[in-house]
């Protein structure tokens, strides 16, 4: 014979069981969700980022003061042309040194 309390533990158990599986759906859900909206997130980050460095890019100033330095340069090379190799030889090495052993 089957006790009322049988049926009770019986159909509290499945309650518990279905309420279990509704719940691990959720956090399936919201950890999707919750994913999507951080690759967003970091999507719209990115684009702000190459945007702005796209606008300083662009920017005469700085396109006319890379221009100075580069004349800047090449009038001190042609200066001290010794000096220059010497000096170009250096970093040269001292970088193919550092890059080697990495």
């Amino acid at each position: 014979m089957i006790m009322l309390q049988d049926v009770i533990l019986e159909e509290k158990c499945s309650f518990l069981t279905a309420f279990k599986y509704v719940l691990v759906v959720c956090k399936n859900e919201m950890e999707k969700t919750m994913n999507e909206d951080i690759i967003n997130d970091l999507n719209n980050e990115l684009e702000g980022v190459i945007e702005r460095g796209r606008s300083i890019l662009d920017d005469t100033d700085i396109q006319e003061k890379l221009e100075e330095i580069k004349t800047e340069a090449e009038l001190l090379i042609r200066k001290h042309p010794i000096k220059s190799v010497m000096i170009g030889a250096a970093a040269g090495f001292i970088l193919a040194k550092i890059f080697k052993s990495s």
